[in-house]
């Protein structure tokens, strides 16, 4: 390849400021710590999902089992024992309606 060609196709890649891809944020001196700190967040979600991939490796050793629902939480931040949770409240409010009519 010349060095027109190379300088071409870098500019390509690079893209130029007065055609910026559609949906792509332009960093500006106003959004550069919120664009930091989504960078964060999401190299956040990834280091705890491989940590969490690496205590499901072996359930025998971590008594931790690989659910694709906690997986899933990870990145989407849903909770996948709000269900759980709901059935735990529903039998303690149970629970003390039935001492309330036995007393």
């Amino acid at each position: 390849m010349s060095k027109p060609e190379l300088e071409a196709e870098l500019e390509a890649a690079m893209g130029s400021e007065e055609n910026p891809v559609e949906g792509e944020i332009q960093i500006t001196n106003e959004n550069a710590l919120i664009v930091m700190a989504q960078a964060m967040v999401g190299i956040e979600k990834h280091l705890f999902a491989l940590v969490y991939l690496e205590k499901t490796r072996d359930p025998e050793k971590t008594q931790v089992t690989f659910l694709s629902d906690v997986f899933n939480a990870i990145y989407d931040g849903s909770d996948p024992f709000r269900d759980v949770d709901e059935q735990v409240k529903a039998a303690a409010d149970a629970a003390k309606a039935g001492k309330a009519d036995a007393g």
